[in-house]
């Protein structure tokens, strides 16, 4: 029994040892077990397959850290498509009518241009001095797009039959047109 104090205390005082030499960082136990490990065949594939799967887990990791930034990228995209969609049909509204005013713009315009043609045509086949007389009560723009309308020859028919300073006033606004 002595002897098998003899190696336990022998034991503890070794293992108490290195315990110290340990802690102080005299020896390293950490980097002599992994050295001890790579030059053990087997052992040296356990580390090689642990060390790929630390890899793997840190990349699964990072790809899923991508994967959550990528996800709440494509929700703000889709947020962002559907404003713009919105703002789209709202252009989309507005331009229909738009398009609607035009179009009852341009009817009216040609309403307008088919009135002044009959009115150019009583016009013309009217005598100048009745014409002129009449010339005279109408308000003067539309007097004067009778007139530019009318062909040369009847404007000046008409324009002789008025009083020379309202034939001199309408002269100087159909130069400026």
């Amino acid at each position: 029994m002595k002897k098998f104090l003899i190696i336990l205390s022998i034991i503890l005082v070794l293992g108490l040892g290195v315990f110290l030499l340990e802690y102080f960082s005299v020896i390293s136990l950490k980097s002599w077990g992994e050295a001890l490990i790579v030059r053990t065949p087997f052992l040296k594939e356990y580390v090689q397959t642990n060390e790929a799967y630390q890899l793997l887990e840190e990349r699964t990791k990072s790809l899923a850290e991508e994967r959550e930034a990528l996800i709440s990228r494509n929700t703000e995209l889709e947020e962002e498509l559907r404003r713009l969609n919105r703002r789209f049909r709202q252009q989309e509204e507005e331009l229909a009518g738009l398009i609607q005013e035009l179009t009852e713009l341009r009817e009216e315009k040609r309403s307008e241009e088919e009135r002044m043609r009959k009115l150019v045509k009583i016009y013309s086949e009217m005598e100048a001095v009745d014409a002129a007389r009449i010339i005279l009560s109408l308000e003067e723009d539309l007097a004067i797009d009778i007139l530019l309308n009318l062909k040369e020859k009847e404007t000046a028919a008409i324009l002789t039959n008025l009083d020379p300073e309202t034939a001199a006033r309408f002269i100087s606004v159909l130069k400026e047109r």
